[in-house]
């Protein structure tokens, strides 16, 4: 219960510091909340492109292993 409270009193806390930084900024909350987005959007695409190059090294690691495998 308590962690959902400070959890609650947290989400707060950063929604009401947006709001400030956008009011310094001239900026809308939705435009802030825009820029969040776009983001985390970003870093997604970046990890998923991480993931991508980890798979395509496995799987030339596993051929090669196949490869060696039958050359014994």
């Amino acid at each position: 219960m308590v962690v959902m409270e400070q959890a609650g009193s947290e989400e707060r806390r950063r929604q009401e510091q947006l709001h400030k930084r956008a009011r310094m900024n001239g900026k809308t909350f939705q435009d802030c909340l825009a820029e969040v987005k776009l983001r985390i959007r970003e870093h997604a695409n970046e990890q998923e492109e991480q993931a991508r190059g980890q798979e395509v090294q496995t799987q030339e690691q596993a051929r090669k292993h196949e490869e060696l495998a039958q050359q014994e």
